[in-house]
Formats: C-alpha cells, sequence, structure tokens
C-alpha cells in the first residue's frame, strides 16, 4: 500500500469511497472538487496497486491544518490505511509548519475515535449537532487536536 497525493484526476473514485463509507451523509461531486481547489488543500490516496482504496482530504491555513474527511472502502478497512492517511497527513501539516491540526469526529465512531487518538490526537471539546447522520444515534462531533 502506498500514500500519495491525488488530485481531480481521482474524484469519481474518491465519490464512490465517500458512498460506500458516509451513505447521506456522503460529500458530492461538486464538494469534493470544490475542496480540491481550496487553496491549502492537500487529497492524500491510499493506493492497492493502481486501485484507490482510501483518501483523506487535508486543509492547511496559516497557523493549523483540519483534516476535513478520511474514507477508506470497506472492504480494506482495518488493515492500518486508515493511520497511514492520517499519518501522513500530519506529516505533511508539521512540513507546512503549522502549530496544530484539528478533526471532528462523531462521539459513537469510536474506531475512528481510536485511530485518531493512537495517532495522538486528543479531545479538545464537542460540537453540538454537528451531524445530520442516520448512521450513529449522536449527532455530536468530539474535536481532535494534535500539537506538532
Amino acid at each position: 500500500m502506498t500514500v500519495k497525493p491525488i488530485d481531480r484526476e481521482k474524484i469519481e473514485e474518491m465519490l464512490l469511497i465517500e458512498q460506500s463509507c458516509f451513505e447521506d451523509e456522503a460529500w458530492t461531486k461538486a464538494m469534493l472538487c470544490e475542496g480540491l481547489e481550496c487553496p491549502g488543500a492537500i487529497y492524500l490516496g491510499a493506493f492497492e496497486g493502481d486501485r484507490l482504496v482510501g483518501y483523506l482530504a487535508l486543509l492547511v491555513s496559516l497557523d493549523f491544518a483540519d483534516i476535513a474527511t478520511v474514507g477508506v472502502v470497506p472492504e480494506f478497512q482495518r488493515r492500518g490505511i486508515g493511520k497511514a492517511l492520517v499519518e501522513t497527513a500530519v506529516f505533511y501539516a508539521a512540513r507546512a509548519k503549522v502549530g496544530k491540526i484539528f478533526l471532528e469526529v462523531n462521539e459513537e465512531n469510536l474506531p475512528a475515535v481510536s485511530l485518531y487518538a493512537k495517532c495522538g490526537f486528543k479531545q479538545e471539546g464537542v460540537r453540538k449537532n454537528y451531524y445530520d447522520t442516520r448512521r450513529f444515534s449522536s449527532r455530536d462531533a468530539l474535536i481532535m487536536a494534535k500539537t506538532l
């Protein structure tokens, strides 16, 4: 498995991953395209051979970075792909000399919360009613951050 920056060429594959991971919460093609156009956007792809099996959207600003979304094809989950994507995002954020990297995660998404904790993220707060979701009973997001 390799992780490397990706661009618009992979938009259809990213969209399929979004839909398979997030169902009614999936980013649309327009949202993915808009994200790619943001100044400071770095999209990372995880590949098994030529197949895109996961991706992460990192948005870098002057003094912080934000992991906007992470998705791994369901049959490839729990194989270290999410961890590799997050660790690569942390590397890019550190290289950009930002002080902190943030993310939000549904408080009931325990596998993701555990992954982020293993990567050194700590809870800094809660965003009430952040999600419009059917996948979890809670709509609250944990705000997690890692100081670089």
